[in-house]
């Protein structure tokens, strides 16, 4: 690697769709930790990345992961998943791994597909990492749910999962800081902070 962060865009195509790569300050700033690295004789590789486009519409979180388009046919299928009206996620596989993912309304778990995407993560694998199937029990200290909220050093997404017990805490992998998980089950209120 000779050039990293918002000064290098990749030349060749994406490796997920065949069509010319998109510019991405995550990838910009996976990739200065590589060029880093590499600056200091340490082997690092670089990270994948899958997304192809991540925007706020109508103030709603909008995400498309690989090749999270396609269409169901042949050896594609594709689970959607509504776990409220306002929030939607499509997770394709393309023999039984996972090529793309659609998330709208929720920025929740799109750090992860992301990951999953860049991997081609087998589907029983995807399932159990997103705790798809039934509500984990609890009580008002648990996350009913799974939530993203951004860390408070670096701005990175962080992904607290569904069953996460109020006072767990959780390190940020990009800064390295370790946060604590606050959450009033009462009031449906979730923040993390440091410890």
């Amino acid at each position: 690697m000779f050039a990293a962060g918002d000064v290098a865009e990749p030349a060749a195509l994406d490796e997920f769709s065949g069509e010319s790569s998109v510019f991405c300050w995550q990838r910009a700033w996976a990739q200065g930790g590589v060029a880093a690295a590499g600056m200091l004789g340490q082997k690092a590789d670089p990270t994948l990345e899958a997304v192809r486009l991540r925007a706020v519409l109508f103030g709603h979180d909008l995400a498309v992961i690989g090749r999270g388009h396609l269409p169901t046919e042949g050896a594609i299928t594709a689970v959607e998943l509504r776990e409220e009206p306002s929030i939607y996620r499509r997770l394709v596989f393309e023999d039984n791994a996972l090529v793309g993912a659609i998330v709208f309304g929720t920025g929740e778990s799109v750090h992860e597909l992301n990951r999953m995407v860049a991997q081609h993560t087998p589907r029983e694998n995807v399932e159990a990492t997103l705790r798809l199937g039934p509500a984990v029990p609890g009580g008002p200290e648990v996350l009913p749910k799974t939530f993203a909220r951004h860390c408070p050093i670096c701005a990175a997404e962080l992904v607290i999962h569904c069953g996460t017990r109020a006072g767990t805490v959780v390190r940020c992998e990009v800064c390295n800081t370790d946060l604590m998980v606050r959450w009033d089950g009462h009031r449906g209120w979730l923040d993390v902070g440091r410890p």
